[in-house]
């Protein structure tokens, strides 16, 4: 029997959904915590004495190319506020 062009998007969708899946559970801690000895742009700005959008650019392209990892996790902003922060690590 033939597939039709519906059962062919449903399947090639949960395959995408599949890749998806392995990619996030390879890369998203299960903990909810950001992993020990990350960091975020504001920690990483001040260690190396940056600008924030320089430490920031930085960061983007280390993690656009593998060399770091990188996930939200909520923690406490430098005002003191609990908000959703973007981390980074290297594994």
């Amino acid at each position: 029997m033939s597939e039709t062009g519906a059962s062919k998007a449903i399947r090639a969708l949960e395959q995408m959904w599949a890749k998806v899946d392995a990619i996030r559970a390879a890369n998203v801690p299960a903990s909810g915590s950001p992993p020990e000895g990350s960091f975020t742009i504001h920690e990483y700005a001040e260690r190396y004495s940056l600008p924030y959008a320089t430490a920031a650019s930085q960061l983007r392209r280390l993690a656009a190319k593998n060399v770091i990892q990188t996930g939200v996790f909520s923690g406490v902003s430098s005002g003191g506020k609990l908000a959703q922060l973007r981390y980074y690590w290297a594994e």
